[in-house]
This record gives C-alpha cells, structure tokens and sequence, in this order.
C-alpha cells in the first residue's frame, strides 16, 4: 500500500529544489476547489493534497538581466 504523505513530501522536497516555494501550507481541498482559492494562486502552481501544501514555480528571470 503507498503512503501518499510520504510521497508528496519527497516530491516537496524535489519541488524546493527546483526553485519553486512553499505558498500555502495546511490548505485543504475546502479551501482550493470549492471557496476558490487556486484562483487566487499563481497558474502553474502545484497542491499537494496529502501533505496539504502548494507550491508555487520560480519567478522567470527577466529578460537581460545578468
């Protein structure tokens, strides 16, 4: 049998990483589909229900700017 918290915190983990943050914690399926939260989270914005979290993408870096 899998143990889902268990995987969506190595995918957490895999996420920060990667550059993305931790925007919301403890939000739950309530909050995201039916009040209508994940409208107000950036698109690409990854829930992860098991552990109740959403993770947000890196900023884009500006163009030129180095």
């Amino acid at each position: 049998m899998k143990d889902w918290r268990q995987i969506h915190e190595r995918r957490a983990e895999e996420l920060f990483n990667k550059g993305y943050r931790l925007a919301e914690d403890h939000i739950g399926i309530d909050d995201t589909v039916l009040k209508g939260r994940r409208h107000t989270l950036r698109p690409g914005t990854i829930w992860l229900w098991a552990t109740q979290q959403a993770w947000e993408p890196p900023a884009q870096q500006q163009e030129g700017a180095e």
